[in-house]
C-alpha cells in the first residue's frame, strides 16, 4: 500500500494510521462502499502486524513495552516504540469496523482483541502519566519524540464517554484557550501537560477499573 523510501519503511505505519479513518463511516461502524475486499484484507494484515507489538500479559513495571514500534525493524535493528502512533492505533481499535475486520480476516477471537486493546490503553495512560512526573520516569521522554498534536489528541478516544465528564472537557478547553492567548511557549505547554496528568492520575483508579470490566 505504501512504497518504501530507500528500503526504509519509516512512514508506512504513520501514513496507514493517519488515513485509515477515511475508509470507514463517520460513526466507525462500517467501511465505505468504495473500499474493496482486497483493500480490507490488506488493512487487516497491516493491523495484525501492529498488534503483534502489543505483548501480553500487561507489565505495570515497564508499560512502554506494550506500545507499538514507530516502524518495522531495519537491517535487523528494532525500531523505537512510539506513544503517538500507539494512541492513533488505540483510537482505531475502538471502531466496530476495525473489530469485525480483524475477527473475520485474521480469525482473531473477541477475547484476544479486547485484551490487546485494553493492554494498549493501559500502557498509554501509564506512560503519559509517568512522562510528566518530576522523577526518574523521564526515561519515557523518548516515546514522544515523533508525537504531534493530532496523535496526542487521539488519547481522548480511548476513554469511554462516561469516564470523561463535561466539566473536564470545558476545563481542558479553557486551559488550551488561555495557552493560545498567552502565546504557546514551552513553559506553558509543560504546565498544561502537568495539569492534564494530575487530573488523569486522580481518575486512574476508575479508568483502570473500566478497562477490567
Amino acid at each position: 500500500m505504501f512504497r518504501p523510501y530507500k528500503d526504509f519503511w519509516r512512514m508506512e505505519r504513520s501514513n496507514f494510521l493517519m488515513y485509515f479513518p477515511f475508509f470507514v463511516t463517520d460513526d466507525g461502524l462500517d467501511f465505505l462502499p468504495g473500499v474493496t475486499a482486497g483493500i480490507r484484507s490488506r488493512c487487516a494484515r497491516i493491523l495484525a502486524d501492529l498488534l503483534e507489538d502489543i505483548s501480553l500479559p500487561y507489565d505495570g513495571s515497564a508499560p512502554y513495552r506494550h506500545l507499538i514500534h514507530y516502524h518495522r525493524p531495519s537491517r535487523g535493528v528494532e525500531a523505537p516504540r512510539d506513544w503517538g502512533l500507539s494512541a492513533e492505533l488505540a483510537a482505531l481499535l475502538q471502531m466496530d469496523a476495525m473489530r469485525e475486520l480483524l475477527l473475520q480476516e485474521q480469525q482473531m477471537s473477541p477475547e484476544d482483541y479486547d485484551q490487546k486493546r485494553n493492554t494498549l490503553n493501559r500502557a498509554l495512560v501509564d506512560t503519559f502519566d509517568a512522562y510528566s512526573r518530576q522523577d526518574d520516569s523521564y526515561r519515557y521522554r523518548d516515546l514522544f519524540e515523533f508525537t504531534h498534536g493530532c496523535s496526542f489528541g487521539r488519547i481522548l478516544h480511548v476513554f469511554r464517554r462516561e469516564q470523561i465528564e463535561p466539566t473536564e472537557l470545558r476545563r481542558l478547553d479553557e486551559a488550551i484557550s488561555s495557552l493560545c492567548a498567552e502565546g504557546v511557549t514551552e513553559t506553558g505547554l509543560a504546565g498544561l501537560i502537568r495539569s492534564i496528568s494530575t487530573r488523569l492520575a486522580e481518575r486512574r483508579g476508575s479508568i483502570k477499573e473500566g478497562y477490567a470490566t
